[in-house]
């Protein structure tokens, strides 16, 4: 009798094909000491603006609507600039090689990659919200971005995860705007 391979979820397919530049990209956010003083905290909050205010037309899709419902409600852009405004930051010069027309574009199982990272990364950022309420940093001021979102981080995430692993995504081109995304923030990292 032969066994029936079950496929690998597309999360986890993800996950493994992304891990090498996660930690790149985490490793460096820990050099710079980000989150060692106000002005490293300021350095990151332009860092999640820039990459953000991309993201905001995939997160405004309805065409990505119709995989994750809540899609909308996810986008942590206003509360970005909410933080940008409470640190007395001005927005930075728009990326000149991806504008919001390139990211209102994203084919849809790419845009699912890179909202891979973006999702993702709100697990991370219970240690970071830990970290900016050390520098006097909260929830309802500099730091609202770093908050969970209402269903709270793990029940998000499983809903995101879920929604990757039940619904026939293009693994391959999921996975490139995965890849994308995280070389997209690590060129933001290192400079304009």
């Amino acid at each position: 009798m032969s066994e029936t391979l079950t496929p690998t979820p597309l999360s986890s397919r993800l996950r493994a094909e992304t891990t090498a530049q996660h930690q790149q990209l985490d490793d460096e956010i820990t050099t710079r000491n980000l989150f060692g003083s106000a002005q490293g905290y300021r350095d990151f909050v332009r860092l999640q603006y820039r990459f953000h205010r991309d993201l905001d037309p995939v997160y405004r899709n309805p065409q990505l609507a119709a995989f994750i419902p809540d899609l909308q409600s996810r986008n942590r852009f206003t509360h970005i600039t909410q933080d940008m405004a409470d640190l007395g930051l001005d927005a930075p010069a728009q990326d000149t090689r991806h504008g919001p027309e390139f990211f209102a574009s994203l084919p849809t199982q790419t845009a699912i990659g890179w909202l891979y990272v973006a999702e993702g990364s709100k697990l991370g950022a219970n240690i970071l919200d830990k970290l900016a309420q050390n520098l006097g940093y909260s929830a309802t001021f500099g730091a609202r971005h770093l908050a969970p979102d209402p269903a709270g981080r793990g029940p998000s995430w499983l809903a995101f995860k879920n929604m990757l692993d039940d619904t026939a995504i293009d693994p391959d081109a999921c996975i490139h705007g995965a890849r994308d995304a995280f070389a997209h923030m690590a060129r933001y990292l290192a400079g304009p």
